[in-house]
């Protein structure tokens, strides 16, 4: 060290008294020790980290879940299990489906499981399952079908239609639900019957002899039904008492699918007459012509017009 440099020092070190001049001397002493012209060696550095990195012992990094993450997760779980359980409830709850499908003019018995026995009118489907086995017995019908249900006041039989339902403990009944047409009606013969409307709380509680008539959308109404003209499809027979013969034209088409054009002025006369199975529209139109004195003429295939100036 300069004479000057240690002059310095030493009068730097007396007016600090509380920094031990011993110290002060050492690294003075080792600064003077230093190298201006030292240069480090970058590449041993570089091979020295990485034997370091090398050797050190291996940590796995623990990432935290994203809590919304989590969350989702939890949820598809549970919906997978919930969508697992329902897979197994339903193997076990349900039966097979099965189909009955009628043509034109075609009808056709059906036996269910649970004994009741079904009779398909033309143009009609009728799906149910093999067996019964949840808390109801239920049926899907398009078209018309008469219905003698096994009775089972545990288990109610229930009939899906596209606008309405069905549904009774144990009874006879006709159902009338083509789905091209503005009405479902509902004819019983025994027992009582409930006809609900669907997406609705309307329903109608019927019992033998009555009728329950939903127009589609506009009303739902019950009638007294002392003969089961709308069982004709299936008995072959034809009962008419003091009816109006608009009501009677709405028959016979339903019957023997025809078109008939009515003429107003005769359309509340009454009519009375009974027909036996096999029975042909000609012979009901030979016996109205006989009663009523009324004209009917063909107009083309399945197509009949009826005119009169009034009633006899």
């Amino acid at each position: 060290m300069s004479k000057n440099k240690n002059k310095n020092l030493r009068s730097w070190i007396e007016g600090n008294k509380d920094v031990p001049s011993k110290d002060v001397e050492s690294l003075w002493d080792l600064s003077g020790s230093y190298k201006s012209s030292y240069k480090p060696d970058v590449e041993k550095g570089l091979s020295r980290l990485k034997d370091r990195i090398n050797n050190s012992p291996e940590k796995t990094k623990v990432v935290s879940m994203n809590a919304n993450r989590r969350v989702w997760l939890q949820i598809a779980a549970a919906i997978a299990l919930v969508l697992a359980i329902g897979f197994t409830w339903k193997t076990f709850i349900y039966s097979p489906t099965l189909n009955e499908i009628t043509e034109k003019q075609q009808q056709k018995e059906v036996f269910l499981a649970d004994g009741t026995l079904v009779t398909l009118n033309g143009n009609s489907s009728l799906t149910y399952p093999e067996g019964f086995k949840g808390n109801t017995r239920t049926v899907i019908l398009s078209g018309e079908a008469y219905f003698d249900v096994a009775h089972n006041p545990e288990k109610p039989f229930v009939i899906e239609t596209k606008e309405a339902s069905v549904k009774v403990l144990g009874t006879s009944f006709n159902l009338r639900a083509y789905p091209q047409e503005s009405f479902t009606e509902v004819e019983v013969e025994t027992g009582k019957v409930a006809l609900n409307v669907n997406q609705s709380k309307n329903s109608l509680i019927l019992t033998a002899n009555e009728k329950g008539v939903y127009e589609h959308g506009i009303k739902l109404e019950k009638k007294p039904a002392p003969f089961t003209n709308a069982q004709a499809w299936r008995t072959g027979e034809l009962k008419f008492k003091g009816l109006a013969l608009n009501e009677v034209v709405e028959i016979l088409e339903r019957r023997f699918e025809v078109s008939v054009d009515l003429d107003d002025k005769i359309s509340h006369c009454k009519f009375t007459s009974n027909f036996g199975k096999g029975t042909t529209i000609e012979e009901v139109f030979a016996s109205m012509k006989r009663i009523l004195a009324v004209e009917i003429q063909e107009d083309g295939e399945g197509e009949y017009s009826i005119d009169g100036n009034s009633c006899k």
